[in-house]
């Protein structure tokens, strides 16, 4: 493969360099480049032309069987792939969520496919609808955990909304900003001790209530003991708490307790969870305070 190519290049290297410039996709461009190179005399084998477009031998070597059957016509052709899912537009994933907040819902991912073709003239597969109303939307999870809630037999008092999350306090100093009068350079002294706790709560949007707990690791083991303590402190309400995608809290062997419903949130967004603005709030008390122990920073968090 490493050879010098058996093939004439029939256009002149200027025609195939104003033919590059016209290219529009990095791929394309790189086909024609490949032409020019050898037509020019920049590489005399396919393995040059291949390292000097980042490709792999066999690539190039296809693309000159192309240009050999159909010149450059048949080069520049691309075939589109018809497994390719199609990627739902922001208004069309705004249709979809706007009829998801409807009680009555949809009955199948089968019906909202149905639904889309016929109102809204979108054609789509169930493989894409599916990833976008349980991946992006997550619409059928809530309804199927509050379905399997409703399946104890028992019957609670209220549905209680909650934001949960954890957070890390320790003896390094945080810092923030700091202010003086103009001219004057701001000074804070900073101590690097890793000794730390964390922080365990849930606040309840609609009423204000937080639950908040002490623990020394984030893992299952304590976020499953702090949702036991939770839903003792409210045996009567039913629980959704709104999590993010920590590993402690998808683990498969974690034991949520039957009053408490896990609700995840979209990866990679902290600001939908309220709660990161009372740790926010928190820690704005604690900026540039240094404590010699975990036991004083323990009763100035108390105090706040």
């Amino acid at each position: 493969m490493a050879g010098v190519p058996k093939i004439i290049v029939q256009e002149s290297a200027s025609v195939l360099k104003n033919l590059m410039n016209e290219q529009k996709e990095s791929r394309r461009y790189a086909k024609v480049q490949s032409l020019y190179m050898l037509k020019t005399g920049k590489a005399k084998t396919v393995r040059q032309a291949a390292q000097t477009l980042g490709k792999g031998e066999a690539t190039v070597h296809r693309w000159l069987r192309l240009y050999r059957e159909g010149g450059i016509e048949k080069l520049l052709l691309e075939k589109k792939s018809p497994g390719t899912p199609k990627k739902f537009s922001v208004e069309q994933a705004a249709k979809v969520q706007k009829e998801l907040r409807d009680p009555q819902g949809f009955s199948s991912y089968k019906e909202v496919r149905l639904w889309l073709r016929a109102i809204e003239g979108i054609k789509a597969s169930y493989q894409s609808i599916y990833r976008l109303v349980k991946g992006e939307l997550q619409a059928k999870q809530v309804n199927t955990l509050l379905a399997e809630a409703g399946q104890s037999g028992k019957r609670w008092e209220k549905l209680c909304y909650w934001c949960q999350h954890e957070t890390r306090l320790g003896l390094q100093t945080i810092s923030g900003k700091k202010l003086t009068l103009k001219g004057i350079k701001p000074v804070g002294v900073k101590q690097w001790k890793f000794e730390y706790f964390y922080l365990y709560g849930a606040v309840e949007l609609a009423s204000g209530r937080q639950f908040i707990w002490e623990f020394s690791h984030l893992d299952q083991v304590c976020f499953e003991e702090y949702l036991y303590r939770f839903a003792q402190t409210f045996p009567n309400e039913l629980h959704l708490l709104q999590v993010d995608n920590a590993p402690s809290h998808t683990a498969t062997q974690l034991k949520v307790p039957d009053n408490v419903i896990l609700l995840y949130q979209p990866p990679y967004c902290p600001e939908v969870n309220a709660i990161e603005r009372l740790w926010e709030y928190l820690k704005s008390f604690l900026q540039w305070d240094l404590f010699d122990e975990l036991d004083e920073l323990r009763a100035k968090v108390a105090g706040i």
